[in-house]
């Protein structure tokens, strides 16, 4: 990603979860013209989609069983406990709880 300073609240970070990432792959190389880079066994296989040198967006496989292929908006916090905590507070449920993303930083 050309890592620019994203304010609070803003969109900061894409990902797609799909059961065919070979397809998908395919697919958006087609349209966008995207890349696919494959992420090693300490990302679980977790992947991301370049253009032109740059990061675009993540990408995993999920067990089709699972769920169908669906895309993941993050948004930019200065505090994530604190905004899990809010979320909570008020009346949402996270997903999953904040967690360290190698030394990528928290989500």
């Amino acid at each position: 990603m050309r890592n620019p300073a994203f304010p609070d609240g803003a969109p900061n970070w894409v990902d797609l979860g799909t059961p065919d990432l070979d397809g998908t792959t395919a697919f958006y190389g087609g349209l966008f013209g995207w890349e696919h880079v494959p992420g090693g066994p300490e990302v679980g296989g977790y992947g991301m989609y370049t253009l032109g040198g740059h990061t675009v967006a993540g990408v995993m496989t999920v067990p089709e069983e699972q769920a169908a292929s669906a895309w993941s908006i993050y948004f930019q916090s200065p505090d994530i406990n604190a905004t899990a905590q809010l979320v909570t507070r008020s009346g949402g449920r996270a997903a999953f709880s904040p967690m360290d993303v190698l030394d990528y930083g928290r989500m």
